[in-house]
């Protein structure tokens, strides 16, 4: 009894330290494996690289840990029950002695510590049920999390700023301006349709955590029929029966510890590739989807045509000035073909639209246009100025307060208007481009989209630590469990010995 007490023991102080070592995985060091960033690295070449797995062996002491105590439930507890029924049958002095013993003193007192094994073994059951089902509840809702933060915080992200930048550029063809957009359509569109296909598979997910609930408390019905066989002293055949169902169950639970130790190894090392993403130091992020990225996307023509875009509005519109408006000149001469148009003085003096190559020069110049000194009080007539503000009658003040005169035609308030609409489509695109220039950057597309997975940036970490932590906490209660059924069946073999009044009982029932 002691030697087993100090074996699980042993067994849990161990599973805790290999749980600390899996939690303590950053990344799957693929940067020693791939010479460089490519479209080219090949993810299996890293994986089943020899150095890399033999340079990580202290994170595979959990998934091996599972993988020893499966071994020993299908050989070692085989090897228990073969000597039960072969050496122990043929009464041997172990036997007799040790697991047998003749005096009732003896067998009292091995009964009553075995009720210590049948009462810790339930509250292990319940133990393991909690934290089972816990941990498969966390692990669903965390995941749905981390795709739901997905969906809304980056793809509409991206799909929002292009319905802006469509309005934004509605009237792009007038102002001989076109901007394809598609890009961004293909990016939602090759994004979405892998979070469909995980989305597609959350079905079984939801199967597969009604599967746990039930395994959880089937675990526990299990453990109380312990409580049951000790209490009505059952004999040797039923104990024999239901240690060979213990074993089964030991045997699944010690399989889904395993396929979890895996997946607990996927997580951190994701977790720890988002990490170095956000430090751009090499891993699988920086050396393989950021070149994906950039080779999939030809996101530098969309770049060209949004900043051209700019440039040409901010063109068009002081194109569309330089035709009412002098440089120098303040002289106006109706009569003259040239000169009845031109009834503004250019802001900046400019004389040619390409000296207009931003925004920022556009709203400089329109600020400094106004109408010329001797037309000011026959334009600006709703303006009410006086001799020392003739020079405030700016071009988008005479938008608003000027008039059309068609005998001369002089159609100030029409001209200085489509100015100003001019001017407002230069600032439409380069609002645009504005907003656009971050996502034409696969650096911050998958920065963005990794954000929702992981931000080392804030305290507790995010989805990516809250899938790591229920996905440890599932593996360790399916560790357990395993560990609970060998516990068992432990109890099932000795009490099939002790329960009995005396070995003679025992022995007639054998």
């Amino acid at each position: 009894m002691k030697r087993f007490t100090a074996f699980l023991a042993c067994v849990l102080a161990f599973l805790s330290l290999a749980a600390t070592f899996a939690s303590a995985q950053k990344s799957l060091e693929c940067d020693n494996v791939w010479s460089g960033p490519s479209n080219s690295n090949d993810l299996f070449d890293c994986l089943k690289d020899t150095d890399r797995i033999r340079s990580q062996w202290q994170y595979y002491l959990w998934p091996g840990f599972s993988v020893i105590i499966l071994l020993f439930i299908v050989f070692g507890i085989t090897i228990v029950c073969c000597y039960r029924c072969c050496c122990c049958c043929c009464c041997t002095y172990c036997c007799v002695e040790c697991v047998n013993p003749q005096e009732e003193a003896h067998r009292a007192s091995a009964r009553c510590s075995l009720w210590l094994w049948v009462i810790f073994a339930l509250l292990w059951a319940m133990g393991t049920c909690v934290v089972i089902i816990l941990g498969a509840d966390a692990l669903m809702k965390a995941a749905r999390s981390a795709i739901n933060d997905m969906e809304a915080n980056s793809l509409q992200y991206i799909n929002n700023t292009k319905v802006t930048v469509d309005a934004l550029l509605a009237d792009a063809s007038a102002h001989n301006t076109n901007v394809d957009l598609s890009i961004m359509d293909d990016i939602i569109t090759e994004f979405g349709g892998i979070l469909s296909t995980i989305k597609g598979y959350f079905t079984y997910f939801q199967t597969v955590r009604i599967v746990t609930y039930c395994v959880g408390a089937v675990g526990v019905a299990l453990m109380l029929l312990v409580a049951v066989f000790a209490a009505c002293r059952a004999g040797s055949g039923c104990s024999v029966c239901f240690s060979f169902l213990y074993g089964l169950f030991a045997f699944a639970f010690s399989l889904c510890a395993i396929a979890l130790t895996v997946v607990v190894y996927v997580l951190t090392a994701s977790c720890g590739e988002v990490h170095l993403q956000f430090t751009r130091d090499p891993g699988i992020l920086q050396w393989f989807v950021v070149p994906w990225c950039e080779d999939t996307f030809n996101l530098t023509s969309l770049h060209v045509q949004l900043k051209e875009s700019v440039v040409n509005a901010s063109e068009s519109a002081c194109a569309e000035l330089l035709t009412y408006c002098d440089a120098t000149d303040e002289t106006y001469d109706a009569s003259s073909d040239d000169k009845r148009n031109r009834i503004f003085m250019c802001g900046r003096a400019i004389t040619k639209k390409t000296e207009c190559m931003d925004l920022d020069t556009v709203v400089e110049v329109i600020n400094a246009t106004y109408a010329k000194p001797v037309l000011t009080n026959m334009l600006c007539v709703n303006a009410q100025l006086t001799n020392n503000e003739l020079h405030t009658c700016t071009l988008e003040r005479c938008a608003t307060d000027c008039v059309n005169y068609d005998t001369p035609s002089i159609q100030a308030k029409s001209w200085s208007t489509s100015v100003v609409n001019s001017a407002a489509f230069a600032e439409n695109a380069t609002r645009a481009f504005s907003l656009v220039e971050p996502i034409l950057s696969c650096q911050y597309i998958v920065d963005n989209l990794a954000s929702n997975f992981e931000n080392p940036f804030i305290s507790g970490g995010k989805n990516c630590s809250a899938l790591r932590s229920s996905s440890i906490m599932l593996a360790t209660g399916f560790f357990v469990g395993a560990l609970m059924f060998i516990a068992g069946i432990y109890v099932l073999h000795r009490g099939s010995w002790i329960w009995p009044e005396n070995r003679g009982e025992d022995m007639r029932d054998k």
